[in-house]
C-alpha cells in the first residue's frame, strides 16, 4: 500500500512538472515529426523506383557434336533457368569480347571431347568463365551449371548401361551408336524437362512494392519511440545524496519514482500515438477492421513498454548522467534499427536477418506492418511479452538489489 501511495504522489509530481512546460511541448512533439518525415519522405522516393536484372549467359560449343548441339539446344530453349537468366549460342572470342565489355554476365564451354568423354564413361564437364564486374551473377551461373551436369551424369549413366547390354546384342557398332544416341535423347530431355533448376519464389520486399505506407508505418513506430525518449527524459531529475537519503527515511525507493515516471510517459505517449495514427489512417486510407486495430494497439503498447523497460535498467546500472544518456542514445537508435524501420530487414545480411527476429522492435513492426498491408489475421505475442516479462523482472531485481547495497 505504501508502495502505490509513494507512485501516485510522484505521478502528480511528473503531470505538474508537465504542466509547467506545456509552451514547450508541441516542439519537442512536432520537432520529431517533421524531421523523420522528410527523411521518409526521401527514403519512398529512393525505394519507389525499381529496376529488374537479367543474367546474360552464353554457350559456346567447341565439340560440334549432335549430342552437344541438342545440349545447346535445350540450354537455350529450357524454362528450367526461370525467366531472370538469358542464354545465347555464340563463339568463344564474341563470348569474350561480350564479357569483356560486361554485356554478358559469363559463358560456358562445351570442350572438345565432350561427346567421347560421355560415351566412354569419363568424367565430363563444362568450363565457366565468369565476368569480374558480376561476381554474384557468375557465380549464380556457376550454380546452376552444376546442377544442369547432375542432369547429364545422370543421362551418361544410362547410356553406358544401354552400350554395355549393346555390345551382347547381334548388332552392328553403327545400329549400337544409333541406340546409344537414341537412349542419350530420351533420357536428357525427359530429365531436363522434369524439374526446374531453379525455383522461382517471389520474395515481397514492402519498402518497394508499398513504399508510402511501409514508410508511414516505420515514420509512426520511430516517433513513438522518439517521444518516448523525450518525456523519460524530461520528467527526469538528478537529486542530490542528502534528499535521496532523506526520502529513503520515509521508505521512497527508486523504484517507486522509476515506476510513477515510466507510468506518465508511457500514458502521456500513448495518447498522442492514438491521435497520430488516427490521423494517419484517415490521410492514407488504411483498410483496417477494428480486429485489427486491437492487435497493432497491443504490439505498439508492449513495444513501448519493453523500451521503456530497458530505459530503466540501463538508469539503474550506470550512475554517471552524461554516460546514461549516451547510453540511452545508443540503444534507441540500434532499437530503432534493427527494428527494420529505417533500412528495411531484408537488406541485413543473412545471419543478422536470423537473429532479429528475436528483438522486440523487429517483431512489433513486422507483425504491424504484416497486420496493415497484408491484411493479416494474426499476429505473433510471444516475443514482445517474453521480453516485457523479463525486463520488468531485470528491473525490479536489480531496483531491490541496489537498495540493499546502499
Amino acid at each position: 500500500m505504501t508502495f502505490i501511495n509513494h507512485t501516485f504522489i510522484f505521478i502528480k509530481n511528473y503531470m505538474k512538472q508537465l504542466q509547467r512546460k506545456l509552451f514547450i511541448l508541441p516542439l519537442f512533439l512536432l520537432f520529431p515529426l517533421i524531421v523523420i518525415g522528410g527523411v521518409a519522405f526521401l527514403l519512398v522516393t529512393f525505394f519507389s523506383s525499381t529496376t529488374e536484372s537479367t543474367i546474360h549467359l552464353g554457350v559456346v560449343n567447341e565439340d560440334g557434336s549432335k549430342e552437344t548441339n541438342i545440349i545447346v539446344e535445350v540450354l537455350e530453349g529450357t524454362e528450367q533457368f526461370g525467366s531472370f537468366i538469358e542464354v545465347e549460342s555464340l563463339e568463344r572470342k564474341q563470348a569474350e569480347q561480350k564479357v569483356y565489355a560486361d554485356e554478358m554476365s559469363a559463358y560456358i564451354v562445351l570442350p572438345a571431347g565432350f561427346t567421347d568423354d560421355l560415351y566412354r564413361g569419363s568424367s565430363v564437364q563444362m568450363d565457366i568463365f565468369g565476368n569480374p564486374q558480376k561476381e554474384v551473377d557468375s557465380q549464380v551461373v556457376y550454380q546452376l551449371v552444376n546442377s544442369f551436369m547432375r542432369h547429364i551424369r545422370t543421362s551418361q549413366a544410362n547410356i553406358l548401361l544401354v552400350n554395355e547390354y549393346g555390345k551382347e546384342l547381334p548388332i552392328t557398332d553403327e545400329e549400337r551408336s544409333d541406340l546409344v544416341f537414341d537412349e542419350f535423347i530420351k533420357t536428357f530431355i525427359n530429365i531436363a524437362s522434369k524439374d526446374k533448376i531453379v525455383t522461382e519464389h517471389t520474395v515481397e520486399n514492402k519498402s518497394t512494392s508499398s513504399p508510402v505506407q511501409f514508410f508511414i508505418i516505420s515514420l509512426f513506430y520511430i516517433t513513438v519511440t522518439i517521444w518516448l525518449f523525450i518525456f523519460y527524459h524530461l520528467l527526469y531529475e538528478e537529486d542530490e545524496q542528502r534528499m535521496v537519503d532523506r526520502m529513503a527515511l520515509y521508505g521512497v525507493t527508486n523504484l517507486q519514482r522509476m515506476t510513477s515516471r515510466i507510468i506518465v510517459t508511457y500514458t502521456f505517449t500513448m495518447v498522442w500515438a492514438v491521435g497520430m495514427a488516427y490521423v494517419l489512417l484517415r490521410m492514407f486510407s488504411f483498410d483496417i477492421i477494428g480486429e485489427n486495430i486491437g492487435r497493432l494497439a497491443i504490439l505498439l503498447c508492449l513495444y513501448s513498454f519493453v523500451y521503456l523497460m530497458v530505459l530503466a535498467f540501463l538508469e539503474l546500472v550506470i550512475k554517471s548522467s552524461s554516460i546514461r544518456l549516451l547510453t540511452h542514445v545508443i540503444f534507441t537508435g540500434l532499437f530503432i534499427l534493427l527494428s527494420g524501420a529505417v533500412v528495411p530487414a531484408i537488406y541485413f545480411p543473412l545471419y543478422i536477418q536470423d537473429l532479429i527476429a528475436y528483438i522486440p522492435s523487429y517483431e512489433a513492426l513486422f507483425w504491424s506492418q504484416e497486420i496493415m498491408l497484408n491484411g493479416r489475421f494474426f499476429a505473433e505475442y510471444k516475443v514482445l511479452i517474453i521480453s516485457t516479462i523479463s525486463m520488468v523482472l531485470i528491473v525490479i531485481l536489480t531496483s531491490l538489489w541496489k537498495e540493499r547495497v546502499r
